[in-house]
């Protein structure tokens, strides 16, 4: 026979090309790379108390009945919301969203806002409930 079996394989004649993947075991892990350069400085984040402020406003019946509410010197908009009276069965939640009261507009992705801005309607002709429109407002 021709074959070539381990016994005529001499000892470390043979290279990593010779087998095929998979077939060696993995070395030991190698040394730790050198450290990588600091990162840029991110934004300065909210700090300071958080506050929520209120607009309560009644809501008879109309098309819509809106108000926004701004923060107090010194803070600035981070969130906000509405509700209404749940009892009022006919009360509804038009928009709800950060406003830029510059613009006269509610704010699109990526814009600072100056205040929350929520609408509401009310089916019920004769009827009036209450709504409340919420800022979240941090001191900066």
């Amino acid at each position: 026979m021709n074959a070539v079996t381990g016994a005529k394989v001499k000892n470390a004649s043979l290279l990593a090309g010779d087998f095929a993947a998979g077939q060696l075991p993995a070395g030991p892990p190698g040394a730790p790379g050198a450290r990588g350069a600091q990162g840029l400085q991110g934004p300065a984040g909210v700090v300071g108390a958080v506050i929520v402020k209120r607009n309560a406003l009644p809501v008879g019946a109309s098309p819509s009945t809106g108000t926004d509410v701004g923060c107090p010197a010194g803070t600035k908009p981070n969130g906000g919301g509405a509700s209404f009276d749940p009892a009022a069965s006919d009360i509804f939640l038009l928009s709800s969203g950060p406003y830029r009261d510059a613009d006269n507009r509610f704010a699109l992705d990526g814009e600072t806002f100056d205040s929350w801005r929520a609408t509401f309607g009310n089916l019920d002709a004769l009827g009036t409930a209450n709504a409340s429109v919420y800022v979240i407002c941090a001191q900066t």
